[in-house]
């Protein structure tokens, strides 16, 4: 039976010593150099191109769908390439496009391409699902959405999951998202899920850390998994470990951070940005933390009153959202 730990609780203005990242923790990022970068952003527009060319037929239709993807990617994303990591022999430019160059990225501009150049009839489909594997968690996570289901009975047996994942992968579903509760606590099913899923997918797990030891990183990267996002939720591991309510909690999520870089996956942590968290001058610390660990990406989440936090006060002020922004 597990024993529960009860933290102290610490007071605002109480001023923790910042953790110090020793910078040996850190795992080379694979950042291409600028030539790279444009070398590579070319080859991209080239492939899209190409599948327009093979994809639309006409001309007319290629040239102008063409250009409409590249001035939206250009309205999103502030004009070329500027974050990019190589993992493995797959480029990642976000957490929810596939790795390039990939048949799931090639899939996902071949629906682009279709919804753009025939907007009125074709159906919009669905390119990345978070699919929650299990309802149990160790935690005790001060935000968490699911707090009244967790460990409750399993809405899912693992032959219900092949069959979710399959019934997603016919609508063109190109990257999973397979979380919880703790998704690690189903390790054993996690795996054959992955390896299930990865013929036409992506797949990720997203983590607190729990359960993904060095060995279980390099099991699920051999089964398939393209990448992991980790919870950590403070770059001080007394204030994460209270908002998960667990004292081994910051070990575990750096720990996991650790061992899904030497598994060679592209790897992310996820942050629950509260206004106190902001207000307390956290964020830009928080992310030099998250670079000195290696991270590819940083999410930032924006609390909810929703679950555990149904009732509350957490929704962000403007002046919070132009900060994150």
């Amino acid at each position: 039976m597990e024993s529960t730990l009860t933290l102290p609780q610490v007071a605002d203005n109480i001023q923790l010593p910042p953790i110090k990242i020793e910078s040996a923790t850190a795992v080379s990022s694979n950042q291409p150099g600028r030539l790279e970068k444009t070398l590579l952003w070319y080859a991209i527009k080239l492939r899209i191109f190409y599948i327009a060319c093979v994809l639309l037929k006409k001309p007319g239709v290629i040239i102008k769908t063409f250009n409409a993807l590249l001035k939206l990617r250009n309205n999103v994303w502030g004009g070329d390439i500027k974050k990019i990591y190589k993992v493995g022999t797959k480029y990642y430019f976000n957490m929810y496009t596939p790795g390039w160059p990939s048949k799931a990225y090639d899939n996902l501009i071949k629906n682009e391409l279709q919804r753009h150049s025939t907007a009125m009839i074709t159906d919009e489909k669905l390119s990345f699902v978070f699919l929650a594997i299990t309802r149990k968690c160790p935690m005790q996570c001060e935000h968490c959405f699911e707090w009244d289901n967790l460990n409750q009975k399993e809405s899912f047996t693992k032959d219900d999951l092949f069959k979710v994942v399959d019934l997603y992968q016919q609508q063109g579903v190109l990257q999973f998202h397979f979380s919880g509760g703790e998704p690690m606590v189903r390790i054993k099913d996690l795996l054959e899920l992955v390896k299930h899923a990865s013929n036409k997918s992506d797949c990720w797990v997203v983590t607190s850390g729990f359960n993904c030891t060095a060995e279980n990183a390099r099991l699920l990267k051999q089964a398939g998994c393209k990448g992991i996002v980790v919870s950590i939720d403070h770059y001080i591991p007394e204030l994460h470990n209270i908002f998960r309510g667990k004292s081994h909690a910051f070990e575990n999520a750096t720990n996991a951070v650790k061992a899904a870089l030497q598994a060679d996956m592209a790897v992310a942590v996820s942050v629950c940005t509260t206004s106190a968290f902001i207000d307390g001058g956290h964020l830009m610390p928080y992310i030099e933390f998250a670079k000195n660990l290696g991270v590819h990406f940083v999410q930032l989440l924006e609390p909810k009153n929703v679950g555990h936090y149904d009732g509350k006060d957490v929704l962000l002020a403007d002046r919070h959202l132009y900060e994150l922004e």
